[in-house]
């Protein structure tokens, strides 16, 4: 599994981040998702008759934000990978993660991506609470 991110921005706009569909494919999001504009979460759950979910996967993103705007500082974007332990916590669910061989908080959200056509999709996300970066990470991509 890649460790590495596929995306990775300093100071990441507020609203859709910039992508190419080559980098959403390496991501995990099929041609036909970034088609129809919209990757879901990939769910599993425990059957009739509650279907309790049992792990949910899709992309990971971390980031850092500044505490005075509360403006990213940096975003990183990692293929799929599966939250485990999912609870629900009203409008979203908690649980894990495992990203380079850590396991760390998580929660769902989403995320724009926009295309350099215009196009917008719409993405689910596991965003890390965990803030993992490296320095040659880092170098890289200022």
């Amino acid at each position: 599994m890649k460790t590495e991110p596929i995306i990775s921005l300093e100071n990441p706009p507020s609203g859709a981040i910039p992508a190419t569909p080559q980098q959403l494919a390496a991501l995990g999001i099929t041609p036909a998702e970034i088609e129809a504009g919209e990757k879901r979460f990939d769910s599993t759950d425990s059957g009739a008759p509650w279907h309790v979910t049992r792990s949910l996967r899709a992309i990971v993103q971390t980031a850092e934000f500044n505490p005075e705007n509360h403006a990213k500082r940096w975003a990183d974007f990692y293929p799929m990978r599966t939250m485990t332990n999912p609870k629900s916590a009203g409008y979203e669910m908690e649980g894990f993660v495992s990203l380079r061989g850590k396991k760390s908080s998580c929660f769902t959200t989403s995320q724009l991506f926009e295309l350099p056509d215009g196009k917008l999709v719409d993405v689910a996300v596991i965003f890390s609470r965990s803030k993992i970066r490296t320095t040659a990470t880092a170098t890289a991509t200022a």
